[in-house]
């Protein structure tokens, strides 16, 4: 019987569990939180200013690239945001 089918049953259910099980479900269950939270991270979208700083570049310099379509920012009205992901790639290229 798996987790799905004891969650299905209408009726109680005594589960019964050593230390190493309950251990390895916690460290699948961080884990997988941890992999949730890098994806998050990695889709996140930043402000121009904290992408100039983690660049170690100007705003002039991040027009430019812009222009270029080197890192393009997503617009929102007047305010450029800039993927998380995509300026760590370029973090990457520049060491």
């Amino acid at each position: 019987m798996n987790i799905a089918e004891i969650l299905k049953n209408e009726h109680s259910t005594l589960l019964v569990v050593d230390a190493k099980d309950l251990k390895e479900f916690a460290n699948t269950i961080a884990e997988d939180t941890a992999e949730r939270l890098r994806k998050e991270q990695e889709d996140m979208q930043i402000s121009a200013a904290q992408a100039a700083k983690m660049l170690g570049v100007g705003m002039t310099t991040l027009w430019r690239w812009h222009k270029e379509n080197y890192l393009v920012p997503a617009c929102v009205g007047r305010k450029r945001l800039y993927w998380l992901s995509e300026v760590k790639r370029i973090q990457g290229v520049r060491k």
